[in-house]
């Protein structure tokens, strides 16, 4: 549960970088609109990396578990059927 509240976190920092860049191209101020909208890509990048790479990492341990369900299942009938074999 933390992990989708910090995926979650994550991905609104990163939209409200993109979305304050995108509005401080309406500043008249050069320096100052190239400024905002320059610190606004440079740490949107790690914050969506770093969001990619939780989605990542989330999709994978959910990958295990499922193998890890398949597998027990399996075993179970294979269980069952020798048990009903010799029994």
């Amino acid at each position: 549960m933390a992990d989708i509240l910090g995926l979650t976190t994550m991905l609104a920092a990163a939209t409200a970088l993109v979305w304050s860049g995108a509005r401080a191209c309406r500043i008249k101020n050069r320096f100052a609109k190239w400024s905002v909208v320059g610190l606004a890509a440079v740490v949107a990048v790690p914050v969506s990396f770093a969001a990619a790479l939780t989605i990542a990492a989330r999709a994978a341990a959910l990958r295990r578990l499922a193998d890890f369900a398949i597998a027990m299942r399996l075993a179970a009938r294979r269980h069952l059927a020798e048990h009903h074999r010799h029994g």
